[in-house]
């Protein structure tokens, strides 16, 4: 793992329809590697690896680089600021903690903490009702004194806030901000070299999307755009192992998922990627989930794809402090590796045609 890459991921700011510093540092890699890339439409990046091959099938890997965040929507006198979620967000997760709003061009950011005035720690009352408390009643209290020192320092409407804390490692467990979905972006950012230097009788698109925590709006476009005969969503899930080891729980490896709120998966795709976890000694669990991922908008998109879940999972997602464990990672990477050097364009062509049965 190279860790320094991971923290640089994890720390960018690139909220929904605000990625592009990130994806600016993904497209450096891609030329270091050399490989022929793009920039979609709607601003997703993607490298394209073609086999020499005619009539050649095509694999599409996918990971959103997107994170939940906030925008500014208003600056008051007295100096507070406003907002609004951009993505999935629980209100209650909010307060209290401390964001970080920044300038127009992303270069400069300012920490504050999370106030509302409807919270009154003197009374019982009040904090019974702190999961009530919706984010259009808080304030972030950077220390400015007044809007016009907020307005001198760079901060205006529309402005980009995220999660202001920084990455920790703890033994195996790693606790950050923005693991959903740097981690996964993480996976396929090593995936490039891996790519580069191997052939394959495939074409290979491999990239990161772009506002998938807003509906999957990336992945519709790219999908089709390059209309791939089968694709790969990395992405990560939450945990659910905190009262009862159920269903998906952090250090028992990466996941097979069966179904998700948006995609059900075809025996031909979790029987393959079971054999392929087996051949390889990857150490897996079974999982259901009732969020998804982008494989739910790319699968029903042109005529239709087969798609690979790849992922593991986080508890906490969607928060300052999400928890995953760095093993869960090691798997997942040895799983995605292992799929592409077992596929071919036979396979590929066998897995579509099953899916027909």
């Amino acid at each position: 793992m190279e860790e320094k890459v991971l923290f640089n991921l994890l720390s960018i700011p690139a909220i929904s329809g605000r990625e592009e510093k990130i994806i600016s540092f993904l497209k450096e890699e891609m030329k270091r590697l050399k490989l022929n890339y793009e920039i979609d439409n709607l601003g997703s990046l993607w490298a394209v690896k073609k086999t020499e091959n005619k009539n050649a099938k095509t694999v599409m890997i996918d990971a959103h680089v997107d994170e939940v965040g906030f925008n500014v929507t208003k600056i008051e006198e007295n100096g507070f600021i406003c907002f609004e979620a951009q993505g999935g967000i629980f209100s209650k997760s909010v307060i209290f903690q401390r964001l970080k709003v920044w300038t127009s061009n992303l270069k400069k950011g300012y920490v504050g903490t999370v106030v509302t005035p409807e919270l009154d720690l003197t009374s019982y009352e009040s904090l019974v009702r702190v999961q009530k408390f919706q984010i259009d009643k808080m304030f972030l209290d950077v220390g400015f004194s007044s809007k016009k020192e907020a307005q001198e320092a760079g901060i205006k409407i529309g402005n980009v806030i995220t999660f202001a804390t920084k990455p920790v490692i703890n033994k195996n467990h790693l606790i950050s901000k923005a693991i959903d979905n740097r981690l996964g972006t993480y996976i396929v950012y090593d995936l490039l070299d891996f790519v580069s230097r191997n052939t394959f009788d495939y074409n290979i698109v491999i990239g990161f999307s772009v506002q998938e925590e807003v509906g999957l709006r990336g992945s519709r476009v790219s999908t089709y755009k390059y209309n791939p005969d089968i694709g790969i969503v990395v992405d990560i899930s939450p945990a659910n192992d905190y009262n009862a080891d159920i269903n998906g729980s952090l250090g028992k490896g990466t996941i097979l998922r069966h179904k998700d709120g948006m995609t059900v998966y075809p025996k031909v795709i979790t029987h393959y990627l079971k054999k392929v976890i087996d051949k390889n000694n990857i150490k897996y669990q079974d999982y259901f989930s009732a969020g998804g991922t982008n494989a739910g908008i790319m699968h029903v998109t042109c005529e239709g794809k087969p798609v690979f879940p790849i992922g593991f999972l986080a508890r906490n997602l969607h928060t300052a402090s999400s928890v995953c464990d760095l093993r869960d990672l090691e798997e997942t990477q040895k799983l995605i590796k292992a799929l592409l050097k077992d596929l071919n364009n036979s396979k590929i062509s066998d897995i579509k045609q099953l899916g027909r049965k």
